[in-house]
């Protein structure tokens, strides 16, 4: 009934508004009717309307989320706790790894804290290149101390150094054969993101210092990892750049992380005899900016290896589920002792279970898997929120046939396998422990697995439904968009993708000015490749602790979907104040079909 007070409130309000004015503008007849049941009559009144209004405003809602599930399923989908994980092989002693391996993409981590233990999973999200090699220093100098005889350009003025040790033992070469080597700035939001983008921005020269030689690079070995949509499993239908855009805002720190071309400094460095090289970016005069200041708080726990972003989902079996007789839909459990902290994110597989366990017999497609697809399908249906809490289900399995109508399988057990989250149990999990804060079943090597901080808060939803159709009006992917006027729409869809909690995410958008454009044209493979160039001008403050060149790099990505497919798009960031460029993105191709 708390849903339907505000309603009444408006409509008794209003009712008894026109019965003043009806007594204004008619008092005899008014003075006729004056009694007692005339109140309630209009309380009646106003129940049936107030009641009318929700359930129209429910079914409004209803026709957003039907839509938004057609064409973007993902915003309906909760956002599960994510977090950066260290494989910390800082602490080994020379000549204790002997050789490069890797830990592959998906890896289950387990809790080792409190009540967490060995509830709380989280799955890596990227391959961890474990290497013989450790940051030995890492050092910001005002002034560039460089050879006399080393040219450098003219407006070189100060540098960034890393010296890498090798961890192998004595015969083995220092550098594992690895093209590029992961890096993560670590430490507080301002330095991390001064050091990224000085590194990314602000580069004039780059040398490998080894055995005493100085050799330059043609160019940064330091690139940004390509923004990618993959925290979260793809959901049919969806769109990568939109879910990339959730990710970034409820996973920024994931976007932060940088290769470090490892067979480009190898080739400077030639056959070295020491164990140690040096990797020099010289930058040009940052003393007008904050990033001078922060710079010279640089030491080597702000560049780690062995990093991964981690995600709390994990695989799990759902309880069998038995059809009776007529019945085309069936609850969704986790089949796990501690149900209340595992809850469902999404189904990976259905199937038919067969005497024995054996479920390699008639296997079910998600509705919307593909347009070959020919059935049978399973569709997931959303509980009603009521419902749910009181039957402690979120979701149901419905069935449906090659016609796709319901589908009953009267004495069929139905075998379902899921990816599930903790909810809100990853929260509680306070990084920082000798040991470490999570371990792999499968063994990595003798060294600790640390989180880096706290886990983010999971949502119960990558969009607010406030913000529902405000998404809408900006996911239908027009060129018209791509604009002045096209971006009052284009902002609001990016703040549907801002909790309301996240202040900083709040802040970063509000810097965004006004989106120009203008035709450009590029060659490529000797022929003309047509396309948009975008100016968007930004308030560089609000960067100061987010990477600019993250987020750039991520609304390129974005806006290329506004785009047809044989054109481009390339944002130019530019200063609000000054109008100067800041960067310029790579051109993105469009991904607006044709027809």
């Amino acid at each position: 009934m708390d849903s339907v007070l505000p309603y009444y409130e408006k409509e008794l309000g209003a009712l008894r508004q026109l019965c003043q004015r009806f007594a204004g503008d008619y008092a005899c007849p008014a003075a006729a009717k004056a009694n007692a049941g005339l109140e309630w009559l209009l309380q009646a009144v106003a129940f049936l309307n107030a009641r009318l209004a929700q359930r129209l405003d429910a079914s409004h809602d209803g026709f957003a989320i039907a839509l938004l599930e057609l064409l973007q399923a993902h915003y309906l989908r909760p956002l599960p706790a994510g977090a950066i994980a260290q494989f910390d092989w800082s602490g080994l002693g020379p000549g204790s790894l002997s050789t490069a391996g890797t830990v592959a993409r998906g890896r289950e981590l387990k809790a080792l804290q409190g009540g967490a233990v060995g509830a709380c999973r989280l799955r890596t999200v990227q391959d961890v290149d474990v290497v013989p090699l450790r940051i030995g220093a890492l050092r910001f100098q005002p002034v560039f101390d460089a050879p006399a005889a080393l040219r450098l350009p003219p407006e070189a003025q100060s540098a960034v150094s890393l010296r890498l040790d090798s961890l192998a033992p004595g015969p083995q070469p220092m550098l594992p054969g690895l093209s590029m080597l992961r890096l993560f700035p670590d430490g507080e939001p301002g330095l991390r993101a001064a050091l990224r983008d000085s590194l990314l921005l602000q580069t004039v020269a780059y040398y490998v210092e080894c055995d005493g030689r100085w050799q330059r690079l043609a160019q940064n070995p330091l690139t940004p990892v390509v923004p990618e949509a993959v925290h979260l499993p793809p959901v049919p239908g969806d769109d990568p750049a939109c879910r990339l855009l959730s990710e970034y805002f409820a996973y920024p720190d994931s976007f932060d992380f940088c290769d470090l071309d490892l067979a480009a400094v190898a080739a400077a460095a030639g056959q070295p005899s020491s164990r140690s090289l040096h990797v020099h970016w010289v930058l040009r005069d940052l003393r007008q900016g904050p990033a001078f200041g922060l710079l010279h708080r640089l030491e080597p726990r702000h560049l780690l290896l062995g990093c991964t972003p981690v995600i709390n989902l994990f695989a799990a079996a759902a309880e069998p589920l038995r059809l009776a007789p007529g019945e085309t839909s069936a609850p969704l459990r986790p089949s796990r002792t501690r149900q209340e902290s595992c809850e469902v994110y999404c189904v990976e597989r259905v199937g038919l279970l067969r005497k024995g366990g054996d479920t390699s017999g008639s296997v079910f497609q998600a509705e919307r898997a593909s347009q070959t697809a020919s059935g049978p399908y399973w569709q997931l249906q959303r509980e009603d929120p009521m419902l749910a809490a009181i039957e402690g289900h979120a979701f149901r399995l419905v069935l449906l046939d090659r016609d796709r109508r319901p589908l009953a399988l009267a004495g069929e057990t139905l075998s379902v396998q899921l990816s599930c989250s903790n909810g809100t149990l990853p929260s509680t999990l306070l990084p920082g422990q000798v040991a470490g804060d999570l371990a792999s079943e499968a063994g990595v090597g003798n060294f600790p697995i640390r989180l880096l901080r706290r886990p983010s808060a999971a949502r119960s939803a990558a969009l607010d439904p406030s913000a529902y159709h405000e998404a809408m009006a900006g996911l239908a992917p027009r060129p018209s968009l791509l604009g002045r006027e096209g971006w009052p729409t284009l902002l609001s869809l990016l703040r549907c993708h801002v909790a309301a909690d996240d202040v900083q995410g709040q802040r970063l958008l509000a810097g965004l000015g006004g989106l120009e454009t203008q035709s450009a044209t590029l060659w490529r493979s000797g022929q003309p490749w047509h396309g948009r160039a975008l100016y968007l001008s930004i308030d560089e403050q609000v960067f100061a602790e987010r990477s600019l060149y993250s987020f750039a790099l991520v609304l390129n990505r974005f806006l290329a979907r506004y785009i047809h497919t044989h054109n481009f798009v390339r944002l130019h960031l530019l200063a609000r104040a000054s109008g100067a460029e800041l960067l310029r993105c790579p051109p993105c191709p469009g991904s607006l079909p044709l027809v």
